[in-house]
């Protein structure tokens, strides 16, 4: 052990005394304590983030009785603003999909507990008949395809067997309910947030699902803030349109406080351009959220997402379509690619959009091996 580590060792041993007492009988202190003193020595942002705050993590995460190795549990930083408006660097314990399982195994009734990422080569496919539901699921490991969906099973030690399954629309109305839908793990770690949603659903139908249900909402409530850019641009911040509020109580009216702030802030959805203004206004919105009330505040919540995938979605297929172009002329299985990520952004698009990039797609023209 390097003398760096040895010394945040030393430290987190004593700040996380108490710990020890939460800590279930089969995690030893003297390992909780080395995984969380790697976890800070190979992340720099942990060692500068609110001490307080890494030590209420690491006793979250000891209290669950998992490891924060990333493999069970993972520690990551996440900015907020204090009082003076100040960005602070604050840790947060986020539960990984083997911490739950392990959770789960650890109930004594379930005897196998597993969740896939399904994608559209994989052979999968789910039925009922008079004996029951069933599952089957082969993946193809050489070529995978693009994602479909994600299902999670576990047989209990009676023998039932109990699965979940989500498409990539069941999978996306989860992430547009997220305050984080637009950062943080749905953007770093979309396979994992896909495969811990569909075990959501399943941990409901198992035994201790209190306990494991509680473990999967931590992290849900983070909002995953970057530094703002102080490059002028069109949106309305939220000072702005605070000062231009008034105190005014639900219901809301067409000329009431909150309806005036929800009205300046759909202009400034039609006025965003790049998915970092979309990520900014989001903000504004989480601020005011208190003044909106919860049926405009999700309304504008909902629309900025959509503006957001809108966004990403024509930045991909320009880039996309415009690479094609430059290659000297386009395959049949080239432009195929091309129509099926266009089908996957239909709903992010308007009709004209799509009929646009359709157009622009049968433009290409064929290279000469799929002209022979």
């Amino acid at each position: 052990m390097t003398n760096q580590l040895a010394l945040i060792q030393k430290d987190l041993a004593a700040e996380l005394a108490p710990a020890k007492k939460i800590l279930p009988s089969h995690v030893s202190f003297e390992k909780f304590t080395t995984a969380a003193a790697v976890a800070l020595a190979n992340n720099s942002d942990l060692l500068g983030a609110d001490r307080q705050s890494v030590i209420n993590a690491l006793s979250s995460c000891a209290k669950d009785g998992l490891i924060p190795d990333n493999r069970e549990a993972a520690l990551i930083v996440y900015k907020t603003k204090n009082a003076n408006g100040q960005w602070i660097p604050k840790a947060q314990y986020l539960p990984m999909i083997d911490g739950v399982m392990k959770r789960a195994r650890q109930s004594g009734e379930v005897s196998v507990i597993a969740t896939r990422a399904w994608y559209k080569n994989d052979q999968f496919r789910v039925w009922m008949d008079e004996n029951g539901e069933h599952i089957f699921y082969e993946p193809n490991l050489l070529e995978r395809g693009e994602l479909v969906g994600a299902f999670a099973y576990a047989k209990m030690k009676s023998g039932e067997l109990q699965f979940e399954v989500m498409n990539l629309d069941d999978i996306e109305k989860v992430r547009a309910a997220s305050k984080n839908s637009d950062k943080g793990p749905w953007v770093d770690w979309y396979e994992s947030m896909a495969r811990k949603s569909v075990m959501h659903r399943l941990c409901r139908r198992l035994p201790n699902n209190s306990e494991m249900m509680e473990m999967l909402e931590r992290g849900q409530e983070m909002v995953w803030q970057k530094e703002k850019d102080v490059t002028p641009d069109t949106r309305v911040t939220a000072g702005q349109l605070i000062e231009a509020a008034d105190k005014a109580p639900e219901p809301v009216t067409e000329n009431s406080a909150p309806e005036k702030i929800a009205k300046d802030i759909r202009g400034s959805i039609d006025k965003i351009t790049t998915p970092a203004q979309a990520t900014d206004l989001r903000a504004s919105v989480e601020e005011l959220k208190a003044q909106l009330g919860i049926t405009l505040y999700t309304e504008l919540k909902n629309k900025i997402v959509r503006q957001h995938h809108r966004l990403n979605a024509i930045a991909a297929l320009g880039a996309s379509i415009d690479t094609a172009g430059k290659n000297g002329g386009t395959t049949n299985e080239e432009r195929a690619e091309l129509g099926a990520l266009l089908h996957r952004s239909e709903r992010f698009l308007s009709a004209d959009e799509v009929q646009r990039y359709q157009q622009a797609i049968d433009d290409l023209s064929p290279s000469q091996e799929a002209a022979c």
